[in-house]
């Protein structure tokens, strides 16, 4: 399963892992989360296409997870505020035991809806093709920019 993971790091680190097409969360949430750790619990959550961040320049930690990966790094235009989160996290009904798990639940939320349309896209496309089987393959193609457009990504996927 490939998925989206936003990462809220500190003295207590907060993981926050969605599927493509879910809007369901999982949270990991621990203090003194090693570099090491952090990317064993992603793999045991599936394959990332995507880190987020919820602050305009990711911190270092982000950074080195996202390459570990090479995968997409996404962060907002703009820090988001305290007060924008738990707006984004009432409304979304997220089930966070804490503000790091809320942060990187935010920042995996604004990640997927950045990248909504595209998949949108790439549904449709597949779903005329009967190929939506590929959708999660595809997609990682074309968001980690490993394929120049979706036909190739298509391509890259099916062998052909």
């Amino acid at each position: 399963m490939k998925i989206i993971v936003g990462v809220d790091p500190g003295v207590k680190t907060a993981l926050a892992i969605m599927g493509l097409n879910s809007s369901e969360v999982t949270f990991i949430s621990r203090k003194d989360f090693s570099k090491g750790d952090i990317a064993e619990a992603i793999v045991n959550c599936g394959a990332p296409i995507i880190i987020a961040a919820d602050t305009k320049r990711p911190s270092r930690l982000v950074k080195k997870i996202s390459a570990t990966f090479n995968v997409r790094l996404h962060a907002p235009k703009r820090n988001i505020t305290a007060l924008e989160k738990e707006r984004i996290s009432r409304k979304l009904g997220l089930g966070y035991k804490n503000r790091h798990e809320r942060d990187a639940a935010v920042a995996a939320v604004l990640a997927r809806n950045y990248y909504n349309n595209l998949f949108n896209k790439i549904d449709r496309y597949l779903e005329r093709r009967n190929l939506s089987h590929i959708s999660e393959d595809v997609k990682a193609l074309v968001v980690n920019r490993r394929a120049s457009n979706l036909i190739q990504a298509v391509r890259m996927v099916n062998g052909s």
